[in-house]
């Protein structure tokens, strides 16, 4: 039982190898923030809007984590495809004139769509109501 040797000389230094552990953490910890927040490439300037806004409430939920991070990009960039369409149904309206009569516009379809895979995304990131 006694035979496990020697503590290392840096466990034997007390307060002030906890001193230094706690310090090396929050560096850790403040780098890793800077890498979560940072806008991604490739967002069109609605996502980016929605990027600078939910981040950072994110992250100071403590919810936003590297495995979130993507989740919340792609829910960005859903969300903004989502608005630019339905503001064009408004515009086009919920009816089509075609050769053949009225039809009712496919938009509806792809916002509705849309908007479920929203709900999804939100409820993965913790913005859902409930």
């Amino acid at each position: 039982m006694g035979k496990r040797g020697r503590l290392p000389s840096n466990k034997l230094m007390g307060g002030a190898w906890v001193a230094q552990q706690a310090a090396a953490q929050a560096e850790h910890e403040q780098h890793d923030a800077k890498q979560l927040l940072a806008m991604p490439k490739g967002l069109t300037s609605g996502a980016k809007r929605r990027w600078q806004t939910l981040a950072p409430l994110l992250h100071a939920d403590r919810r936003l984590k590297p495995d979130t991070r993507d989740a919340l990009i792609t829910y960005c960039r859903v969300a903004d495809r989502e608005e630019v369409l339905s503001e064009q149904l408004l515009r086009e309206g919920e009816v089509v004139q075609t050769p053949h009569g009225p039809v009712g516009n496919p938009l509806q379809k792809c916002v509705q769509g849309l908007r479920s895979q929203m709900l999804r995304f939100q409820a993965c990131l913790g913005l859902d109501p409930a």
